[in-house]
């Protein structure tokens, strides 16, 4: 997959995070399920595409929302703004880590279903899908 500018901002953050807790890149490696060091010092360096899963391994590690750690600008002040006052307020509410990871990771998988559904819908738009074979389809997602 093609290294995008969000692959290289997380590069930079990571390493950050990663240096702030004075940990080995082995250690990370492992964490994330790399089967090398130089896998991960790949992903650091740039040169290796973040998947979802690993932003949520990531951010599950640091304790910190996945928006903080794709957006360096997330302060909490305006977190309210990008997650809505719901959101936010289910967020600063939450009891323990655990229970804000989840809505985090809600959060970012409704994200990616509103993205698939507006990338569908432009398919349909430009006649790609056949309009007499569309079919419903449900993304049924368990976390």
């Amino acid at each position: 997959m093609k290294i995008t500018s969000l692959d290289i901002h997380c590069a930079s953050e990571l390493k950050l995070l990663r240096k702030s807790k004075k940990m080995k890149q082995i250690v990370m490696a492992e964490y994330l399920g790399l089967t090398t060091q130089q896998l991960y010092s790949d992903l650091e360096n740039g040169k290796k595409h973040f998947t979802d899963d690993i932003i949520l391994k990531i951010c599950s590690m640091f304790n910190i929302s996945i928006l903080q750690f794709v957006n360096n600008d997330a302060s909490a002040t305006n977190l309210s703004i990008i997650m809505g006052d719901e959101d936010y307020n289910a967020v600063q509410s939450a009891t323990n880590d655990e229970t804000k990871t989840l809505i985090f990771k809600r959060l970012f998988l409704e994200t990616k279903i509103e993205n698939i559904e507006a990338k569908l819908k432009a398919l349909q738009k430009n006649d790609i899908i056949n309009t007499a074979k569309k079919a419903k389809s449900k993304i049924h997602v368990m976390i």
